[in-house]
């Protein structure tokens, strides 16, 4: 969970994380971040760590190693335009799944009730009306 310090968005690290390197783990949290963006901000010192036995941010590369209980920090401004963004992308597409998972769930019963015949070398249905049997070139 983030939480604002100041001029710092600050997340906790957990068990499950420790000894990931924080490159992959901000490529885990914003999947849809290029690699080049999360290392010119690194060099920048727009994402930093804290680590567990240090009381300030220190300057961190990609390939840092994540302790339970460090802290990384990102700049609030940068966080609020470019990141908070993606998580509420992330979530409307994980909803979106979730329906079309729902909606083919569906689509699926619909046709397992129109089995009127199955052996292991034929399936005869009952096709709804506009069920294409074949590919054409009016199909996508």
């Amino acid at each position: 969970m983030w939480r604002q310090e100041l001029r710092w968005m600050m997340h906790v690290v957990r068990a499950q994380d420790q000894e990931l390197r924080l490159d992959r783990w901000l490529r885990l949290q914003f999947p849809s971040l290029p690699q080049s963006f999360i290392q010119t901000q690194l060099r920048k010192r727009k994402i930093r760590l804290q680590s567990v036995n240090a009381s300030s941010l220190q300057t961190t590369g990609a390939n840092s190693l994540l302790l339970e209980g460090s802290v990384v920090a990102i700049d609030a401004h940068l966080f609020q335009s470019k990141l908070q963004p993606l998580i509420t992308q992330q979530l409307e597409q994980k909803k979106m799944t979730q329906k079309q998972s729902l909606m083919m769930d569906k689509k699926l019963q619909q046709l397992k009730q129109c089995v009127v015949y199955q052996d292991e070398q034929f399936v005869v249905l009952n096709k709804p009306q506009g069920l294409a049997v074949q590919d054409g070139s009016a199909l996508t």
